[in-house]
């Protein structure tokens, strides 16, 4: 769940499995998994470990609060069996999870903030090598102690136009048109969605006495086993579907 890994800078930092920071906005701007839960909790698992080595037993196991995970250092990849201490550096500030790239077509827009509408966007995203400002050593994606926390692999790719759109075509192959047209097993009932609170940004209207507000729904139509149309064409049937 911890990994050590050799960052963007050239220097070795522990961050959480799974997370990276790949200079989609300034990392001052939303800390990601950097940040802390209202009690006080860090949401990183790496540091929820270097938090725990100060109170740990010395050895390269140790269990991880509040969490309750154990970490084996040696299974590092880098520096394997160091024993983590009080003043590791972690890179996990303006960290956050990758996703799974399965029917990514029909995820957009993308990135944690929405930043880029299309498939498109997202492979010019990475050929240039992301959008922090700076050089590899201090950039935007740096915070606190640390002048960078880029990701390695977030480098200029140097694609041609015909490379990028075969990547975008290979990202569109990943679709599963049982997904995109809600066929099943993906057909679902009718779903009540909360869109954000009644009225406008300004204010919003209460709910009761309780001070919460009202929350503003959206209705996802029901859709069978057959799936949907695509909008302007006929509802499809069963036999459409290929369901008898």
């Amino acid at each position: 769940m911890i990994e050590h890994m050799i960052m963007g800078d050239g220097n070795v930092s522990l961050y959480d499995s799974g997370f990276y920071n790949i200079g989609v906005r300034p990392t001052v701007e939303d800390q990601g998994a950097g940040a802390e839960d209202p009690f006080g909790n860090s949401l990183s698992w790496a540091r929820q470990a270097i938090k725990s080595s100060s109170s740990g037993s010395g050895n390269n196991m140790f269990n991880i609060l509040p969490d309750g995970f154990n970490v084996f250092t040696c299974n590092f990849q880098v520096a394997a069996c160091v024993s983590v201490t009080p003043d590791f550096r972690d890179s996990v500030d303006g960290s956050f999870k990758v996703p799974t790239l399965r029917n990514v077509e029909l995820t957009g827009p993308f990135f944690h903030n929405g930043g880029q509408a299309t498939l498109e966007q997202v492979v010019d995203f990475y050929n240039r090598g992301g959008d922090a400002r700076g050089d590899s050593l201090a950039n935007t994606t740096g915070y606190g102690k640390n002048a960078s926390n880029r990701a390695p692999a977030i480098q200029r790719l140097g694609l041609s136009d015909g490379d990028k759109a075969s990547l975008v075509a290979f990202l569109k192959a990943l679709t599963d048109d049982r997904v995109r047209w809600e066929k099943a097993p993906f057909d679902h009932p009718s779903l009540d969605i909360p869109n954000g609170h009644d009225f406008d940004e300004n204010k919003v209207i209460p709910a009761g006495s309780r001070g919460y507000a009202k929350d503003d729904m959206v209705t996802l139509p029901a859709v069978g086993a057959a799936g949907r149309a695509a909008k302007n064409l006929p509802a499809l049937t069963s036999f459409d579907a290929g369901l008898k």
